[in-house]
């Protein structure tokens, strides 16, 4: 094996980033069974280094499923085509903020598109 590949992949694995899909105000699953709803109120790492939610280990923790489906999906809007990434914080992640159209339910729904206006500052 060329020593610059050993090298490049050594230094890849000390480079390596770790993305957790966790904010400070979200809720994750702690407990023995993992299914305490519990807040996020710190992140951050202890003296080995290891990173830590609410003062203990983060590998002690379980992302809901409705976490986990919207960091993987993207949503085109069926009325208008409007696409979008699914954001953690949003109450509904399936409204187009172009149209109103919420592709969950099918429906328009313009209540909910003026709250999120008005929570956003958009006029």
């Amino acid at each position: 094996m060329n020593i610059r590949k050993v090298i490049r992949e050594e230094l890849r694995l000390i480079f390596e980033d770790i993305n957790i899909p966790v904010e400070i105000g979200d809720e994750i699953l702690t407990g023995k069974f993992k299914n305490k709803k519990t807040k996020v109120k710190s992140i951050s790492k202890n003296e080995k280094g290891d990173l830590t939610i609410n003062d203990k280990p983060a590998l002690k923790f379980r992302i809901p499923e409705k976490i986990k489906e919207g960091i993987l999906n993207n949503v085109t809007c069926k009325n208008c085509g409007w696409k979008w990434k699914i954001e953690l914080k949003d109450k509904n992640p399936h409204l187009c903020h172009k149209c109103g159209y919420d592709n969950e339910k099918n429906e328009f729904d313009n209540v909910s598109l003026e709250s999120w206006k008005e929570e956003n500052n958009i006029k």
